[in-house]
């Protein structure tokens, strides 16, 4: 296990690392900030089209087309804060978070700079690629400018927020994402009722980040004290952080990335862009799903960086299990559903329309294999918190050899089809998850029965118990309802479906998970003000 030794220099300040991270506290805010997150992005569309054009919208979601690829650059490095920061304030040593910190921002500073120079050079040549008009040239280049700036900016200041993960004060962070998250859509509204067209979204989104930045920043020096970001602090050692943990953390996700939308780039080569929306919209809803237990995964990878730094390996598989478990449970409540009435969701959701008569057998697979797959983030999180990053590459090489079986021997058998793509890649995927968890099961020293019995069953209990339900459904709803009929068909078993499984839910967690829950939802109504009677 990779060692870090805490600072000896003079002038070290001792943080107090005593106190016991709340990882449940952290996991249930991160995942209703997910959530929330998720919900409000869904009323943007609608709010912004009855005020601008479908072009000047597709103006803005061509900026963030460019932001998600220089956002890739991001993941290595905010794991390299999360990671050394939870080390050092383990050791107590905030001298040496003072020079990650100092030589992470003064380093990504410089590097986003150049970053921006070249998209400016580049402008031309990206907005020709992008195929704007040449009268709409002027607002997509300050639209573009405007947010690569804002995004860079914060993936130099967005280490306050990374930092704030690896103190375990993820609640705090979360809550003012929450807050950003609330007033983005008011502001977007209060601009576009002025009259700020389409720049109202890039106000919005510069007011939201700056705000932000600025909180997280307060934040940190408030629970950190002793904290300094200073020129004097740059530490050419600190560099080997960035450019070694964090390359090697960069290539796992741009690898995995590529693997997770691997089927959409067959498809379009197969079927062409019909098979690319296909497979697009069959992964919607999971994709969507997944990203709320995921978070426990981010909160996991700090907990056990800290645990790490003192070479506790009980508290660290103790860690796993739990997060594995719970990962499994509440993913299982979405995707169960989704895969069993996939149908009806199909049909409710974008209705009766020629050439997705295969969506609902895609997003039922798909949200079989995304189950599996989601399980495996604690166990990536637990040994990247441990500088194993090896872990991760061998799933990845499990997945290419399993999706290249799996998808291979499908076609043989049933053609080039959407069918066949989707068996294959479901198959693989599938088997490729199992086997590594399988495998940081023996790595961690854990029972491999425990992995079936503790984590997979209780979660796949969600797929009978929605099976269930849909003979019943079958049984009142006969023949093929109309959209309206079964989206209100969907809420009414949706609901029970979700009475039950958490009733069911309930008698198969352990007594200190039903402990860790109560307390979870007494905090959450104790939050709410309290009304008094006078």
């Amino acid at each position: 296990m990779e060692k870090d030794t805490p600072s000896a220099a003079v002038g070290t300040t001792r943080a107090s690392s005593t106190a016991t991270p709340d990882v449940a506290g952290n996991a249930g805010y991160a995942m209703f900030a997910n959530a929330f997150y998720l919900a409000s992005r869904l009323l943007l569309p609608p709010l912004v089209l009855s005020h601008l054009s479908l072009a000047e919208y597709g103006l803005w979601s061509a900026c963030f087309i460019l932001i998600m690829y220089i956002g890739l650059t991001d993941v290595g490095f905010s794991n390299v804060y999360v990671r050394f920061v939870a080390r050092y304030h383990a050791h107590g040593d905030t001298a040496a978070i003072n020079r990650l910190l100092s030589t992470g921002v003064i380093t990504l500073s410089l590097l986003a700079v150049c970053v921006l120079s070249a998209l400016w050079l580049a402008l031309p040549q990206v907005l020709a690629f992008l195929k704007v008009l040449p009268e709409q040239r002027g607002m997509a280049s300050i639209l573009v400018m405007g947010s690569a700036a804002m995004f860079l900016l914060d993936l130099s200041l967005g280490a306050y927020c990374y930092l704030l993960h690896g103190l375990q004060r993820i609640r705090e962070e979360k809550q003012v994402a929450i807050v950003g998250y609330a007033i983005e859509p008011v502001l977007i509204l209060i601009f576009l009722l002025a009259g700020a067209g389409v720049y109202s979204l890039l106000a919005a989104f510069v007011l939201r980040y700056t705000w932000s930045l600025a909180s997280f920043a307060r934040l940190a020096h408030r629970f950190l004290p002793g904290l300094e970001l200073r020129p004097r602090h740059f530490d050419k050692a600190m560099l080997r952080h960035f450019f070694g943990f964090g390359v090697a953390v960069q290539a796992s996700t741009l690898l995995g990335t590529a693997l997770f939308s691997i089927d959409r780039v067959i498809a379009g080569v197969l079927l062409g862009p019909k098979g690319i929306a296909l497979f697009e919209l069959g992964a919607k809803l999971p994709v969507a799903a997944i990203s709320v237990p995921s978070s426990i995964s981010n909160v996991a990878m700090p907990a056990a960086a800290r645990h790490a730094a003192n070479d506790d390996m009980p508290a660290i598989r103790a860690l796993y299990r739990q997060s594995t478990r719970a990962v499994s449970l509440l993913a299982g409540l979405p995707l169960g559903f989704m895969a069993v009435f996939s149908a009806p969701l199909a049909l409710a959701w974008l209705g009766t329309r020629e050439g997705l008569e295969q969506m609902p057998q895609i997003l039922a697979l798909t949200a079989l294999w995304s189950h599996l797959h989601i399980i495996t983030g604690p166990g990536s999180a637990v040994f990247r918190a441990m500088g194993r990053m090896g872990n991760e590459f061998l799933y990845h090489g499990m997945r290419i050899v399993a999706l290249a079986a799996g998808i291979g021997l499908a076609m043989l058998l049933l053609g080039s089809t959407a069918t066949a793509l989707i068996v294959g890649l479901s198959g693989g995927s599938a088997v490729a998850a199992i086997a590594y968890l399988l495998y940081n099961q023996r790595q961690l020293a854990l029972p491999v029965g425990e992995l079936f019995r503790e984590i997979l069953l209780p979660g796949f209990v969600a797929y009978p118990l929605a099976a269930a339900l849909l003979l019943l459904w079958q049984a009142v709803m006969p023949g093929l309802p109309g959209r309206w009929a079964t989206l209100a068909g969907l809420l009414l078993f949706g609901l029970t479906y979700s009475t039950v499984w958490a009733a069911v839910t309930w008698k198969l967690l352990q007594e200190d998970e039903r402990s860790r829950v109560r307390g979870l939802l007494d905090r959450f109504f104790n939050s709410f003000p309290k009304w008094k009677s006078t």
